[in-house]
């Protein structure tokens, strides 16, 4: 079991700037959100009182905030897991054009903003990621640890990750992905690298492709370009070799 010292998360002053704050479930942006901003008034789109609320009527966000400006508030206004009502993003740009309010939205991922040609505000709010821990963040880095529990921070610090981990991918994975339509076994793939390999060879380039976007879009997966030596190095390389 881990210990957790701090999260490292530099976001641009809050009473200035919105933020789209992003990131996939138990990174802990919730946990984040009752530690830093108290006292900021917080919709959070999990309840469902809330949810229903919002969602059968998003002009009752400006309704309640309208008559607010930014010199008679310090701070944002957070609203978590925005696209679960991806209309509110419309009062949200209208409140910061008109009332300069500022805004921290969370989410687990923007797929479902995107497809349904959501109002993404078009630069009006910064856009940062909360990941899984990192070295500084933990008091000390046992990889034989992060094998078997992950660097999600409630699976850091449970004492049975392996049991944590298996209702992670069969229930978020599952409900996230899975159910969003691909004719693919994503927990297949979580299990198995030889499996997942065996699944891309069937399914054909542009199903993978697919596939490849689900994931990365709901932030379970992360993409970064291989190395590549350009051609002069590879020559400076190769005349070091010869002389």
């Amino acid at each position: 079991m881990g210990k957790i010292i701090s999260r490292l998360l530099a976001l641009p002053d809050l009473a200035r700037h919105s933020v789209f704050l992003w990131g996939p479930r138990r990174t802990g942006k919730s946990y984040w959100i009752r530690g830093n901003l108290p006292d900021a008034p917080l919709i959070d789109l999990l309840q469902t009182d809330t949810f229903a609320e919002y969602a059968s009527r998003p002009s009752l966000l400006r309704e309640r905030y309208a008559a607010e400006d930014a010199s008679s508030r310090r701070g944002p206004i957070v609203i978590d897991e925005i696209q679960k009502v991806p209309a509110l993003l419309d009062e949200v740009h209208w409140l910061i054009e008109n009332r300069r309010l500022t805004f921290l939205l969370t989410g687990s991922s923007a797929r479902k903003l995107r497809r349904g040609h959501a109002n993404l505000l078009a630069g009006r709010a910064r856009r940062r990621e909360m990941r899984p821990l990192c070295f500084p963040e933990v008091d000390r880095l046992d990889l034989e640890q992060v094998v078997v529990s992950g660097l999600l921070p409630p699976h850091f610090v449970s004492d049975d990750p392996a049991d944590d981990i298996r209702s992670y991918v069969n229930d978020y994975l599952k409900e996230e992905i899975v159910a969003e339509g691909l004719a693919i076994d994503l927990l297949t793939r979580a299990r198995a690298p030889v499996a997942h390999l065996e699944i891309l060879i069937a399914i054909g380039a542009k199903s993978h492709q697919l596939h490849q976007d689900e994931v990365l879009d709901a932030m379970t997966e992360f993409r970064r370009a291989g190395f590549r030596l350009s051609e002069a190095s590879t020559e400076t390389r190769h005349a070091g070799i010869r002389s």
